[in-house]
């Protein structure tokens, strides 16, 4: 592929399953060369399921979307898959007391690393070596981020009356118009990777 026709460095924010299939798509471009540096900056506010116990646990980034977000970057193909489907396997919620029900196996092996000694960064980058992933994760920052919000007519009586809602779960299952929204840390440390890789893209 001519140099004119490759979308050359690409940058995609966000979190989730919207983010995972962006970057599966982009990742297949990847082997074509139409993109040449692909970077994922991935959300740290998560504090629902496996990634809020663990955050809560160890006081570490919540790992979930990081985690989706090297599954979304894994080669393409039977191996691939494989390794995908391990990652993202998640134990079976029951009356089982292991102690590792509902936790997802990236998840996990994440946190082993951070536990480890290495950093959020460290982490990931370990991680994605590990399996041959293409292109890079990066935190939008070092340390977890909690959403705060401001909701409006929560009680039918009170229409007009506000309630603050923290924690990314809780806003996202409070019925109610949101009128206000705020972080905290109202100023987290942004990854300076991340800021670098913002500056440096084409798209």
């Amino acid at each position: 592929m001519s140099e004119s026709n490759t979308l050359g460095q690409v940058v995609a924010f966000g979190g989730g399953h919207g983010l995972f299939a962006t970057l599966r798509a982009a990742r297949a471009l990847l082997d074509t060369d139409a993109i040449t540096n692909l970077t994922a900056v991935v959300g740290v506010s998560d504090d629902g399921g496996s990634s809020g116990r663990i955050r809560k646990a160890f006081d570490v980034a919540p790992p979930g979307d990081l985690r989706m977000a090297i599954t979304a970057l894994l080669p393409n193909g039977p191996m691939g898959d494989r390794i995908g489907a391990v990652l993202q396997h998640r134990f079976p919620s029951g009356e089982s007391e292991s102690g590792l029900e509902g936790h997802v196996v990236g998840n996990v092996l994440l946190t082993a690393l951070w536990n480890e000694g290495a950093s959020t960064q460290q982490g990931l980058d370990l991680l994605g070596s590990f399996f041959g992933v293409r292109g890079r994760v990066l935190p939008c920052s070092a340390e977890a981020i909690d959403i705060g919000a401001e909701i409006v007519g929560i009680d039918p009586h009170d229409p007009i009356s506000t309630r603050e809602v923290c924690g990314q779960v809780a806003i996202a299952t409070t019925s109610g118009r949101v009128a206000k929204v705020w972080i905290e840390p109202s100023d987290p440390q942004a990854s300076l990777e991340a800021i670098e890789a913002f500056n440096q893209a084409e798209i």
